[in-house]
């Protein structure tokens, strides 16, 4: 068992947008995602992790994990997530997104992410466990 709990949330029944999003991408990035998870679920402090960077200015309250594909052309991607935890060693996944550059895709990614969390933090929605 892991250090840490990773939840998913759901912000209406049916609906889990980091579920969706791990659905519809290739194998490589799933298994690339799945591994970084892995290593932070087995790291004390994810801050010391370069697969997990906290957001700041104006994405405070949110973290994302970062790995990438090398190319050509080299893929990065952020799963986004609320940080700092509300419980101990729980993090709670929102959506995934993927970085080109300074862009990402989807473009309103930390925008909706944001939202989720505020619908969270208003009792709406619910979270799970992430499988």
């Amino acid at each position: 068992m892991g250090l840490w709990r990773v939840m998913a949330y759901h912000p209406e029944p049916g609906s889990c947008p980091i579920q969706d999003w791990y659905a519809v991408q290739e194998e490589p990035v799933q298994a690339a995602f799945d591994a970084s998870l892995a290593t932070l679920i087995a790291t004390v402090d994810w801050t010391d992790a370069w697969q997990f960077k906290a957001l700041t200015k104006s994405h405070v309250g949110l973290g994302e994990i970062r790995f990438k594909l090398e190319g050509p052309p080299v893929r990065r991607f952020r799963p986004v997530g609320i940080w700092p935890p509300v419980r101990e060693r729980e993090f709670i996944l929102l959506l995934g997104c993927e970085k080109n550059r300074h862009v990402y895709i989807p473009a309103d990614a930390f925008v909706v992410a944001l939202r989720y969390k505020q619908q969270l933090e208003a009792g709406t929605g619910e979270i799970h466990d992430y499988v």
